[in-house]
C-alpha cells in the first residue's frame, strides 16, 4: 500500500462541493473533508478563496485535509443566520476596488463597505472605476474626489 500524496496549495475558487486549488501552478479539484466542515460550525465555510490548504489524494480523488491559519480575512454575518459568520476571502496582502462608473452607475455605499473592510483589516486599499466612457457628465467624479481626498488611490 502507498501513501497518498501530498500537496499543498491555495484555494483559487469554490467549485459545486468542493475546490479548485493551485499547487504549484497545477489547478487540483479537491473535496472538503467532513472534519473541517464539521469543524467550522458556526463560522460557515471550512474554506475560503485564499486560504493556503494541505490536500492528500490523487488528481482523481483529492481532498483537502488540512487549512492553515488565515493571516487575513475579509468577512461578513450570513443574512440567513446572524451568528455565523462568511468569510468571503483569505490571506490578502492589498484590496482594489474595483467599481464601474455607469451601466450600473457608480454606487458609493457599496465602495465604502468594501473600504470599511478593508481598513479594519489594516489592507492597503486603492479603487479602480471602469467604464469612465460611459459616463461623460462625470457623475461619478464628485464621489471620486472624495476618495482622493481621504488617500485612497483612485485609478
Amino acid at each position: 500500500m502507498t501513501a497518498e500524496p501530498e500537496r499543498r496549495g491555495v484555494v483559487l475558487r469554490h467549485e459545486g462541493n468542493g475546490v479548485v486549488v493551485d499547487c504549484g501552478g497545477a489547478e487540483v479539484r479537491a473535496v472538503v473533508r467532513k472534519t473541517l466542515r464539521t469543524r467550522a460550525g458556526k463560522h460557515g465555510k471550512a474554506v475560503a478563496v485564499g486560504d493556503r490548504v494541505r490536500i492528500e489524494g490523487d488528481d482523481e480523488h483529492a481532498a483537502v485535509v488540512e487549512v492553515e491559519p488565515r493571516r487575513t480575512a475579509i468577512s461578513r454575518r450570513d443574512p440567513s443566520r446572524p451568528r455565523r459568520e462568511q468569510v468571503i476571502v483569505a490571506n490578502l496582502d492589498a484590496v482594489l476596488v474595483v467599481a464601474s462608473a455607469k451601466r450600473p452607475d457608480f454606487v458609493p455605499g457599496l465602495v465604502d463597505r468594501f473600504l470599511v473592510a478593508a481598513e479594519s483589516r489594516g489592507l492597503d486599499t486603492a479603487i479602480a472605476v471602469n467604464k469612465i466612457d460611459l459616463d461623460p457628465d462625470r457623475d461619478a467624479a464628485p464621489y471620486l474626489e472624495i476618495y482622493r481626498g481621504l488617500g485612497y488611490e483612485v485609478i
